[in-house]
């Protein structure tokens, strides 16, 4: 599970408060899109923002688990697109999603 510590060596490597971005895709299409967009911000992947990336292999099942699993580890901001959008709803109406 890639970045399941970056948002611990966000923090670390701060003397503030990082946010933490779940993102959560069918598979591993548009990841990088989402890093650039973001570095463009200003918004640093390790310093300025932790990101934590999950697949769902396409199962809506598994989508439902790991957007459970942000819920469970407080991320600020989930980043999904498509049926995703609708799973995330359901699990939390406390954490907001974005489209991507």
């Amino acid at each position: 599970m890639a970045g399941c510590g970056a948002r611990t060596a966000a923090r670390q490597s701060t003397d503030h408060w990082s946010p933490g971005l779940g993102q959560l895709r069918p598979g591993v299409h548009g990841t990088l899109a989402l890093v650039e967009r973001l570095h463009e911000l200003g918004w640093i992947e390790g310093r300025t923002i932790a990101i934590e990336y999950r697949w769902s292999q396409a199962r809506p099942e598994r989508a439902a688990e790991i957007a459970a699993e942000f819920v469970h580890r407080k991320v600020d901001l989930v980043v999904t697109a498509g049926p995703h959008v609708a799973v995330v709803k359901q699990v939390t109406a406390v954490i907001p999603s974005s489209l991507h």
